[in-house]
Formats: C-alpha cells, sequence, structure tokens
C-alpha cells in the first residue's frame, strides 16, 4: 500500500527538520526519511562535536599561558576519554532535542531506514512505500579519501573517525587546507601535541574571503607548534611515512 503525502524530505540534518517544519505549518502533510542518525551531519560528527573539542583544547592553551597572568595551576594534562565523554553528551541532547522536535510536529511522519526512488514520485523505504507532490534531498555528506599512492596502508582517521578517538595521538598529520582541518589542527596543538598541517591550496584556508580568514600563518606558529605549509602529498613510505613536496616548486618527477 502505498502512502500519499504533500512533500517528502529525505534526510533529517540541518535543513530537513526546519523545512518540514515551515512545510507543516502551511497545512501540508510531510514525510521526513532518515536512515541513521537523526540531526545529520552537523549535529554528530560535524560542527557540533568538532566545537565541543576546540572548547576543550581553548580552556588547556588558556592554563598553560596561565603563568604569564600570574596564576600558578602546576601541570597541565588533557584527559582525553573525559574530553569525548562531554563531546558524546552533548551530541546526544542535541539529536535527542531534533528527535523531539519531529516527534512532536503535527503534520509530519518519521521514517527510519534507507530510501530509494522507484518512480520520480515514489520512493521505498523497507516496506514501506511512499509517494510524495515534491521530494526534497537532503542527504548531508561524508568524507572523501584522497588518492594518495600507499594511504590504503595506513591506519588513517577522517574527520568522523577522529572524534571517536579517546587518546591524544603523540603526532598528527593534517592533510587538507580548509576550515575542518583548521578545527583539528588547533584541537591538536592545543591539547599540547605536534600537527604539522600540509594544503596545496593557495588561499589559507581556501575559499575563505580576506575578513573571513582566520588568523596568519605567523600568528597561528605563535599559538600552536606547527604552522601551516603549503605542501602536496606525493605518497607513502615505509613505516607509515607520507612523503611530500613543496607547490611552489616542480613536481619530483616532472623532469
Amino acid at each position: 500500500m502505498t502512502t500519499h503525502f504533500d512533500a517528502i524530505i529525505v534526510g533529517a540534518g540541518q535543513a530537513g527538520p526546519p523545512l518540514a517544519g515551515r512545510l507543516t505549518a502551511a497545512g501540508q502533510r510531510v514525510a521526513i526519511v532518515e536512515r541513521k542518525l537523526i540531526g545529520g551531519t552537523c549535529v554528530n560528527n560535524g560542527c557540533i562535536p568538532s566545537k565541543t573539542l576546540v572548547a576543550s583544547a581553548h580552556v588547556a592553551h588558556l592554563a598553560r599561558r596561565s603563568s604569564e597572568y600570574g596564576v600558578a595551576t602546576g601541570w597541565i594534562s588533557v584527559d582525553m576519554a573525559k574530553v569525548k565523554a562531554r563531546k558524546d553528551g552533548i551530541v546526544l541532547a542535541d539529536r535527542k532535542g531534533v528527535e523531539d522536535w519531529l516527534d512532536g510536529m503535527e503534520g509530519c511522519t518519521v521514517f527510519r531506514g534507507h530510501a530509494q526512488f522507484t518512480d520520480p514520485h515514489t520512493l521505498r523505504v523497507g516496506d514501506e512505500e511512499l509517494h510524495g507532490d515534491r521530494i526534497y534531498l537532503n542527504v548531508g555528506g561524508r568524507a572523501i579519501v584522497p588518492d594518495i599512492p600507499g594511504l590504503d596502508g595506513v591506519d588513517y582517521l577522517t574527520n568522523v573517525s577522529i572524534l571517536e578517538l579517546d587518546t591524544l595521538p603523540t603526532h598528527l598529520v593534517i592533510i587538507g587546507g580548509s576550515y575542518i582541518a583548521l578545527e583539528f589542527a588547533r584541537c591538536s596543538g592545543g591539547s599540547g601535541r605536534r600537527s604539522p598541517w600540509w594544503s596545496g591550496a593557495r588561499g589559507w584556508p581556501p575559499g575563505k574571503t580576506r575578513t573571513s580568514r582566520p588568523p596568519s600563518r605567523r600568528s597561528w606558529g605563535r599559538r600552536h607548534q606547527d604552522r601551516p605549509q603549503r605542501r602536496r602529498c606525493a605518497g607513502r613510505q615505509e613505516r607509515q611515512r607520507i612523503r611530500t613536496h613543496p607547490t611552489r616548486r616542480r613536481r619530483p618527477d616532472s623532469g
């Protein structure tokens, strides 16, 4: 049996629930489909959890500088298990908030499962068949692993898996120069770990205007152990080492 809706939203991430709220407020009957976690990327493995790690790193950074302000604190250490537990608690509370909002939204029905099109206006979700006059796709984002020779033999982290660490890596290499890389470099550097950061882009970070860019490489280096470097990854060598070369020079194989 097919259930009809005025609108079907695939994905309960950052845009899906507010859209459902606007449509139901206009009197429409809405279905929202989510195959994994309500709240999507932002709530579960994006801006919300990363900002909690940045906050903890900032507190650690200030604590290390406390003597500059005449405050004696002694040896500063970071308990990553407690940092992660705090992050998990905030994520869980935010996710539950979105779930409760959708569950209490009059005119909105939540379906859990993977949505598949069977025709331009019909979706199958498990054993359910949903027909919608309009279908909105809000399917979120996922990590793209770069094509670096030998990377498949390295136990690398993505923006998702790094959030599950409960111990601090002694040394973390960050490949990529955008704002997500900046956040994790700040988390690692603020927690007292070395985090070399390589980007092949000209801007720092790329895509940002002059007024919206963060501090310069020099000022970043004053606060953290490593400055961003414009380098490209050429491949992996033995013992999980990554070989790079500066982007301002010719490639090693360019003759």
